[in-house]
């Protein structure tokens, strides 16, 4: 992934507090390309002595699902999931007058196709898109402005409309007022979020989620014990206070899934939340 993103901060926070725990450096490199194939095959053609750890998250189930690669959670060992982040805001400028997802979709209802919603061709966040026209009828056209930082930029510039973005990293723009929260893309609400931010259900309509994981793998051929030895450490930074504190600062949430049940809990969120929308995602291509 590239630098800069919640992917890349995260990695970075769990590199460190997993050489408290290791006694070595863990060094992050930032592998971009492919959207994210080029990093995953790099991990999976490292020597499977247990020293290359992948991260990435809800992205690595795209390349698969569009047809462009055959990697997929079931092509490396599963390490574990350290942070979970239901944190995930359809947003838009205050300018707008939208204060309410209602308020979004009674506009898109009376000027349908015109509401732009930007994201990121190829990415989860433009399945979210087909998810909430198909669910809500929410309207919005997709529109591609690129990653993260380039979606804050258009929707400051009021260059797009809406987008959807982790809420830590626009959050200077939610404290001034500048973006307003409308719907948290999530299964519930997130009561560590600084302020009250609805999720679908509480306007009768269905939960859109797009809550991402952060998941640890490792390559198909390294020795059970080594993945073991770090799964044991995974479990020791979800207890560490600094690790804990840090992750909160950003609104996530820590946990402590290894093994086979996060490799089931990543594969259930793509069948449930990527996969009902196979067929407009590719026709969208």
């Amino acid at each position: 992934v590239k630098a800069g993103g919640d992917t890349d901060r995260n990695t970075r926070t769990l590199a460190e507090a997993m050489q408290k725990y290791t006694g070595v450096n863990v060094i992050v490199k930032n592998v971009d390309g492919g959207a994210t194939v080029m990093g995953m095959q790099e991990c999976l053609d490292a020597d499977p002595d247990g020293n290359t750890l992948i991260v990435n998250g809800t992205d690595i189930f795209v390349p698969y699902m569009q047809g462009t690669s055959q990697i997929t959670i079931d092509s490396f060992k599963t390490v574990g999931i350290p942070i979970i982040d239901n944190t995930t805001v359809l947003a838009v400028n205050k300018a707008s007058g939208w204060n309410t997802l209602e308020d979004l979709l009674a506009a898109s209802k009376a000027d349908p196709n015109k509401i732009e919603y930007g994201g990121k061709i190829g990415a989860a966040n433009q399945i979210c898109g087909i998810a909430m026209n198909k669910e809500w009828d929410a309207g919005l056209r997709f529109v591609d402005v690129g990653n993260n930082a380039a979606k804050m930029t258009a929707l400051l510039g009021e260059q797009t409309q809406v987008i959807n973005i982790s809420y830590s990293l626009a959050n200077d723009y939610f404290t001034t007022g500048d973006f307003i929260p409308l719907v948290l893309l999530g299964a519930e609400k997130n009561e560590l979020l600084p302020q009250d931010v609805p999720v679908a259900d509480d306007y009768g309509l269905k939960n859109v989620d797009f809550s991402k994981f952060f998941w640890v793998g490792t390559g198909p051929e390294v020795p059970d014990e080594k993945v073991e030895a770090l799964q044991a450490v995974l479990k020791q930074v979800a207890q560490d206070p600094d690790f804990i504190s840090t992750i909160e600062s950003n609104y996530l949430n820590v946990t402590s899934m290894v093994g086979q049940e996060a490799q089931d809990y990543c594969n259930a969120m793509y069948t449930d939340t990527l996969l009902p929308y196979k067929d407009e995602f590719l026709a969208a291509q």
